[in-house]
């Protein structure tokens, strides 16, 4: 199984999503991150390495660390003020990866900026590419981040490791 993480930066307009609704969406979504990066602290104290090969929630809980630092490191100071964080477990096949990435573009649509973070499985990548989304550098390890900006500027990819 693959794993997909998207970190989504504020709702569209029209969403109906009130504003106690976003307020509620945001503590869960921190609450969530928060129990993530304590489990992969107290993972990390026990000085196993987390990579490729390790276990779908050894990588499930790195992922998530390196996701809450990404959003601290766009210059947040903490997680965003609505931050809503879906993850997708993807089965190992192109059909089912193509739907699942089809959704994620959905969501994607009327954002300005957003965040997908994937597991370097083939059948992901493969997809990820066949619709579109902006993926540049692919290595197999550590975790790719998909920069979507503003306004029409270029996609940028940065490979993170946890």
């Amino acid at each position: 199984m693959s794993t997909v993480f998207l970190v989504r930066h504020g709702e569209p307009e029209g969403s109906g999503i009130s504003t106690a609704g976003r307020a509620q969406a945001r503590a869960a979504a921190i609450e969530i991150l928060a129990a993530c990066a304590r489990e992969t602290i107290e993972h990390e104290s026990q000085r196993k390495p987390v990579g490729i090969h390790s276990s779908p929630t050894d990588r499930a809980r790195a992922t998530s660390a390196v996701i809450h630092a990404t959003c601290v490191e766009d210059g947040t100071h903490s997680v965003p003020d609505i931050l809503i964080a879906d993850v997708l477990d993807l089965p190992d096949t192109r059909s089912d990866s193509l739907r699942m990435l089809e959704t994620l573009r959905a969501l994607l649509a009327d954002e300005e900026r957003g965040h997908i973070c994937v597991t370097h499985e083939p059948n992901v990548v493969i997809a990820a590419r066949e619709f579109g989304l902006p993926i540049r550098e692919i290595r197999w390890g550590g975790v790719v981040r998909i920069g979507i900006p503003a306004h029409g500027a270029e996609p940028v990819a940065t490979i993170l490791t946890p």
